[in-house]
């Protein structure tokens, strides 16, 4: 019954937000933000194994196949949280991992070396399956404008500062039978 929730949650969110969220998760870190009680702790996957479930009737009933999507990754959210909340530089970590060939118990003692002042770290060696629907780290990698520079998009820019602050932007002017002609 548990696959059986699996695939439809899966299924789900494929459908409605084109999103493959079936994960195997190797290894868990159990941490605390520095400075803070061991209530507050946090219990994040590792590595991620992306793959798919599908389910065959057969006269013997439900037989469930998992399939490898592609490449397993370092939590990318993990990251993220660990690297802007933290302030931990996980660059090292980064170059330790190769997706073609990964040495995961070095990858863990590496993670648990890490230890870092303040806060409560431990590395469990465990394995699971399910749902894990982090994807919404790559819109704010996307939405970050410390890193973008709008100056180099003219429109943007008058967006931004105002129609006619800059007069090296040629202002142009749409129509409504202009939205679907080609501009060039």
């Amino acid at each position: 019954s548990r696959l059986s929730r699996i695939l439809s949650k899966a299924r789900m969110y494929q459908e409605e937000r084109g999103l493959e969220v079936v994960y195997i998760v190797l290894g868990y870190l159990k941490w605390t933000l520095p400075n803070t009680d061991k209530s507050d702790e946090f219990k994040s996957p590792i590595i991620l194994l992306p793959v798919t479930v599908t389910r065959q009737k057969s006269s013997e009933g439900e037989v469930y196949s998992v399939t490898k999507l592609s490449e397993p990754l370092l939590n990318p959210s993990l990251d993220h949280k660990l690297t802007v909340d933290a302030g931990l530089d996980l660059s090292y970590l980064k170059s330790l991992f190769d997706p073609s060939h990964i040495d995961v118990e070095e990858l863990f003692e590496e993670i648990q070396a890490l230890n870092p002042k303040n806060m409560h770290w431990a590395v469990q060696r465990e394995a699971s399956f399910g749902i894990y629907p982090f994807q919404g780290i790559e819109l704010y990698h996307d939405l970050n404008t410390q890193k973008a520079d709008f100056s180099d998009f003219p429109i943007v820019s008058e967006l931004m500062v105002g129609k006619g602050s800059d007069p090296s932007i040629q202002s142009t002017e749409f129509s409504e039978e202009d939205v679907d002609s080609h501009v060039g």
